[in-house]
């Protein structure tokens, strides 16, 4: 289960030096790239880890699957989602 970018075009920019750090740099990328929402494992039934995988760039992870779940159900009935992720780089 994730929530799906279907809604909307999104603005992203790669890692295009690969230092595999979030950072604002390089030319401003607008599209619909797969950036979801789901959790960091596909074993919804056990605790997850604290890494993110390859299949996950550019999406929102969430490593509390408990939690998870908990969100889901409370959105599942709904057919759209509004969800916004606040950009805070330090």
């Amino acid at each position: 289960e994730a929530l799906l970018q279907i809604g909307s075009p999104a603005d992203v920019y790669r890692d295009t030096d690969k230092d595999l750090k979030s950072e604002e740099i390089g030319a401003l990328q607008t599209g619909y790239f797969g950036i979801n929402f789901h959790p960091n494992t596909y074993n919804l039934n056990k605790p997850s880890g604290d890494t993110i995988g390859w299949w996950s760039a550019g999406c929102q992870v969430a490593f509390d699957v408990k939690k998870y779940k908990q969100w889901m159900c409370y959105v599942k009935p709904q057919k759209i989602v509004s969800y916004c992720l606040i950009n805070e780089f330090e």
